[in-house]
Formats: structure tokens, C-alpha cells, sequence
């Protein structure tokens, strides 16, 4: 991802990260892991962004419930 973002000049334009909340991309609910992508996005681009879980996940789980 950090290559893409370098490609196309994004990195610094980046503010948040928008992905499925698993353990791989924002390191499990309580987001403290240090092996996840959004951790290593935050460390390379030495920015404090949002992470948000995936829109449509979030709307299937509340018409579900």
C-alpha cells in the first residue's frame, strides 16, 4: 500500500484508512498490535490517522442485529 501511495504522490495526503477490522489490516479491536497494516502506515508516513472499519461491514452487522 505504501508503494502505491508513493506512486501516485498520495502519502502525504493520506488522513485515514478505511478496511475490514481484522487482526492483518488494524490488529483486532483493541487496535494495540505493532504487526498490522495500519500500525506500519502510521510508522512510515509518521502521520496520526483514522483508522475506520469497513462501511459496508459495519452496515450489514447493524441491519442484522
Amino acid at each position: 500500500m505504501l508503494e502505491v501511495l508513493k506512486k501516485y504522490e498520495l502519502e502525504e495526503k493520506v488522513i485515514a484508512i478505511s478496511a475490514d477490522n481484522t487482526n492483518i489490516n488494524f490488529g483486532g479491536k483493541p487496535r494495540k498490535g505493532k504487526n498490522n497494516l495500519f500500525y506500519k502506515l502510521q510508522q512510515k508516513t509518521l502521520k496520526n490517522m483514522m483508522g475506520v472499519a469497513c462501511p459496508a461491514y459495519v452496515e450489514h452487522n447493524a441491519l442484522q442485529t
